[in-house]
């Protein structure tokens, strides 16, 4: 493992990469508690900077909307600079589970509280679904669980406008979604 290390960024060592280098064995007696626990340490760090780094950028700005901009922009930046990172985030945290998948709960709580204390229509959802912040980070971690399953990490901050405008849309309506600047 600290062969491995030196090569990438300890944070991006993943269960299948040590695997992969001959670091671990697939039936390695290691038990599944302490992988599990070493993966949540790494996750609730990484987790926890990006969702600070996120609010903070949408607090910045002088809207909602900007504000959304503001962290989806930072957020898919972020996915495509540290593609590792982002895989154990938004994919491999469903592999592991156990203390990680919870913390990740808590921290889509806490986006979700952020998403609908500062639209003004939250409780009136333009798609006409209960808790749509719930619905649009869902959907913002299948498209980028979708690039980075692809291999195409550098292509998400080219999504960002579209989906900035979804996530209004389902706020606010397509109208509301359509006075976004193109490259917003």
């Amino acid at each position: 493992m600290l062969e491995l290390s030196r090569k990438i960024d300890y944070r991006a060592t993943t269960l299948r990469e040590l695997v992969i280098s001959g670091e671990m064995a697939a039936e390695d007696d290691c038990p599944l508690s302490e992988r599990e626990s070493s993966f949540a340490e790494v996750y609730s760090v990484e987790a926890e900077a990006l969702c600070a780094a996120m609010l903070d950028a949408a607090r910045r700005q002088s809207s909602w909307r900007q504000g959304v901009h503001a962290a989806l922009t930072m957020l898919l930046h972020f996915a495509a600079e540290r593609p590792a990172i982002a895989n154990a985030l938004f994919r491999e945290v469903y592999v592991v589970g156990g203390p990680a998948l919870e913390k990740r709960e808590e921290i889509v709580g806490r986006l979700t509280a952020a998403l609908e204390s500062g639209s003004e229509a939250a409780e009136e959802a333009a798609i006409g679904i209960p808790h749509p912040a719930r619905f649009v980070i869902g959907a913002v971690e299948g498209v980028i669980a979708g690039h980075l399953s692809r291999g195409q990490a550098e292509r998400l901050p080219g999504v960002g406008p579209e989906l900035t405008r979804f996530i209004i849309a389902s706020f606010l309506g397509i109208e509301a979604a359509k006075e976004l600047p193109v490259d917003a």
